[in-house]
């Protein structure tokens, strides 16, 4: 159908093509979201991509292009293109690439040729899927300046400090220690994706890195501390996996840390497989059920499985029976194990939904409890859908009759973040699945109280966005508190042109001041020019930070602020300048902020950048948030001068949750990036723990070593003392506690470890 389309010489200006779902990065939730895009194709042959009415990619069409070349990811759409030749007929020729992150991605994952020689099966598909989903052209230009090596120094520094070695002993083989790395590397692509708007110039880029991989202890500290499974592969030299296997989930990360805890045949799951939550170390069997024995992996018989969004606070789980692989009859949805929706799929063995359903909202929780009641037929909703907040009937409108699951007419829709403190409406007209015409937005502190905000726009008769639009502020992570920001400006075909303003809702109900602003270029680039202020987009309540500066062709040059509004106040914090090359890249003398900024972590960088690098000495300050106290240089160090970034000689270095209640840093010798030595751990500057990494600059830990706990903090103060050997922990292992008033620790428990 869509080459049809494109083939056509049908003397319309455009046609569509919709329904296409794809996935989006959603900053303030930290997950992927299912959208919907529109594609519009013009008689010369342009194809345009559009998501909620803005333009995402305009690119020629070629003569081999078939509809599976439309990218699975919206970040794709914008930033990744065709880097081969073309030949007279607009074929593709040589052997091209993707403009992105492929060349990380390869060296981070490897070859899927190689995976699939060792059998990893359904697991390598989600790894061919990560590669295409993650990619980024804008990362890729940044790894190119930044160079490659500094971030793998941070991963291969990251698993040695979180003993990686011992994890390839406790797990009876490689093959999990493989799967080790597919989820460790997949995380990373993720927390890759995160760095689109975050980056300020090159220092951004690797500390946002840095930060990310915080999150990728978990994983390893999870294999370190927790796995006690494994699972072999044959001795025929097939690669396939046999007997008892623990597995990570695809969605594991830290607030949802589920294993899977079955068998393996062939390299096929057979039997009975449970699914573990562990929660704050406590193992819980919440979920799973059978596959076939004959080696086909089929699900079958009854089943709990969870939902992909399942955490602590959405713990929302599905209950049912499998025949031959597919879902059949009743099917309960349950929450904290009480039933609160349901209803059928077909006996045909077909897995489609049937009949009267009533189903649960992504981000279901105690607060939000919202369902979607309506009917399926062949598996696509029709009729009327009802969308009830707890019992009350809130919103909802229609599907098409005809099972192409469209949505028609009027609708009232809820934000997935409305909960019993703020509720906010979209209201408007669908048209064969479009939005059309007007959509109002509304908001209110609670479900019946009286609106406080009110805006929306307009879309086009293809659902593209035009005129006037106030909008919540949806790309930064703040929590609730984007719904206090509100963005007001004009698109022109689906693109953002002319005079931009960010304001700020203030005490009273409709009352709002402008808080940041900036203008487009009126040829529909959305090209950004002349001066602009811009919120950070770690922009929450407690760490209001704008930069203020000049934009040239879309470009950061000269003079950029950092400004932090607080307390009703604003107060220059930092900054510095970019060149005027138009390259982003900064030079000079800076002084930046850390991720974590916040009134209770004022933690600031000062130092020099010579082409976008690091180099000389740079100092790390620090301003208490009481008793009115002077800012204080507390840590820093050197970079060297030839513009590789690398660390050398004594640093002082901070956890990276520093802040008033957790004031922890570290004091050692850095050596060509290494750490290498003596590292000694101080907790408001007294000597609390340490120990030594090789001298040859492996950053392996040896000899005795006293570890605080990673959430050490004034009121919750633990050590673990022990010995390491090689980067691994040996022997035995000894967890101290003392009070916040205490000034010795007290022996509280014993772990044995290997030797």
């Amino acid at each position: 159908m869509f080459n049809q389309l494109i083939s056509s010489n049908s003397t319309t200006q455009k046609q569509v093509f919709k329904n296409i779902l794809l996935e989006k990065w959603d900053q303030r939730q930290q997950r992927f979201i299912q959208t919907e895009i529109i594609i519009t194709i013009t008689q010369d042959k342009q194809i345009t991509y559009f998501s909620d009415g803005r333009v995402l990619r305009t690119e020629s069409i070629q003569e081999d292009f078939n509809v599976q070349e439309i990218l699975a990811n919206i970040e794709q759409l914008k930033h990744l293109q065709w880097q081969g030749g073309f030949e007279q007929n607009n074929k593709k020729t040589g052997s091209g690439q993707l403009n992105g992150m492929e060349m990380l991605f390869k060296m981070l994952v490897g070859t899927t040729q190689m995976d699939q020689r060792k059998g990893y099966g359904k697991n390598q598909q989600i790894i061919i899927r990560t590669k295409h989903r993650y990619m980024k052209q804008e990362y890729m230009q940044m790894a190119k300046k930044e160079g490659l090596g500094c971030i793998f120094t941070m991963i291969k520094r990251l698993m040695v400090d979180n003993t990686m070695s011992k994890v390839k002993d406790m797990v009876n083989g490689e093959n999990q220690v493989m799967d080790f790395m597919r989820n460790l590397k997949s995380l990373m692509m993720v927390n890759i994706l995160m760095v689109k708007k975050l980056v300020d110039g090159i220092f951004s880029f690797k500390i946002i890195m840095r930060k990310n991989l915080n999150q990728c202890k978990i994983i390893i500290k999870y294999y370190a501390d927790y796995f006690s499974g494994g699972g072999l592969y044959n001795e025929r030299g097939q690669g396939y996996k046999n007997g008892r296997s623990i597995e990570l989930s695809n969605e594991f990360r830290g607030t949802s840390q589920i294993t899977l805890h079955g068998q393996y045949k062939n390299g096929k799951k057979v039997g009975r497989w449970d699914i573990y939550w562990n929660f704050y170390g406590n193992n819980q069997k919440i979920g799973g059920g059978s596959y076939d024995e004959a080696g086909n992996e089929i699900k079958i018989n009854g089943w709990i499985e969870l939902s992909k969004e399942f955490t602590e606070e959405y713990k929302v789980t599905y209950k049912g029976e499998y025949q031959n692989g597919k879902q059949i009859g009743k099917w309960d949805v349950l929450f904290c194990g009480k039933k609160i929706g349901g209803g059928l799929y077909d006996q045909n063995g077909d897995g489609c939904k049937t009949g009267k359903w009533i189903e649960s909202s992504e981000l279901f929780s105690e607060s939000s409890q919202f369902t979607y009641r309506g009917e399926y037929k062949n598996g696509k909703k029709v009729g009327r859908w009802d969308i009830f907040y707890f019992q009350d009937l809130i919103g909802g409108g229609f599907y098409d009759e005809s099972g192409n699951g469209c949505k028609i007419g009027r609708w009232t829709e809820l934000s997935d973040e409305t909960n019993n403190l703020s509720a906010v409406k979209y209201l408007g007209d669908y048209k064969n699945g479009t939005k059309v015409g007007r959509w109002d937005i509304e908001r209110s502190l609670s479900q019946k109280q009286k609106i406080i905000f009110s805006g929306g726009g307009s879309y086009d008769e293809v659902g593209i966005k035009f005129g006037k639009w106030v909008y919540f502020c949806d790309d930064f992570g703040c929590n609730y508190g984007h719904l206090n920001y509100i963005y007001a400006g004009e698109y022109k075909g689906g693109k953002k042109v002319g005079s931009w303003n960010v304001f700020q809702r203030g005490e009273k109900p409709m009352q709002y001041t402008v808080f940041g602003c900036g203008q487009y270029d009126e040829a529909g680039n959305e090209c950004k020019i002349g001066r602009w202020i811009e919120l950070s987009n770690e922009f929450r309540n407690t760490s209001q930070i704008t930069f203020d500066g000049q934009y040239k062709n879309g470009k950061k040059v000269g003079r950029w602020d950092i400004q932090w509004h607080y307390q009703r106040s604003n107060k220059n914090i930092g900054g510095g300048l970019y060149d005027e090359s138009g390259n982003e890249c900064k030079i000079g003398r800076w002084i930046e902020i850390s991720d974590e900024f916040d009134d209770l972590s004022q933690v600031t960088y000062h130092g020099d950048y010579r082409c976008g690098k690091k180099v000389g000495r740079w100092d790390i300050w620090y301003q208490k948030n009481y008793n009115n106290l002077k800012n204080e240089k507390i840590g820093g160090g050197s970079y060297d001068e030839l513009g590789n970034e690398c660390k050398t000689g004594k640093w002082t270095e901070l956890n990276h949750k520093f802040r008033d209640t957790s004031q922890i840093t570290y004091l050692g010798e850095y050596k060509n990036g290494k750490k290498i030595g003596y590292w000694e751990t101080q907790f408001e500057e007294e000597q609390i723990g340490g120990g030594s990494y090789d001298e040859e600059g492996d950053t392996i830990k040896i000899g005795k070593w006293i570890e605080l706990h990673d959430s050490f903090t004034d009121t919750f103060q633990t050590i673990y003392e022990g010995e390491f050997r090689h980067g691994q922990k040996v022997g035995t292992w000894i967890q101290k506690n003392r009070g916040e008033d205490h000034l010795d620790f007290r022996k509280v428990d014993v772990k044995k470890y290997d030797d």
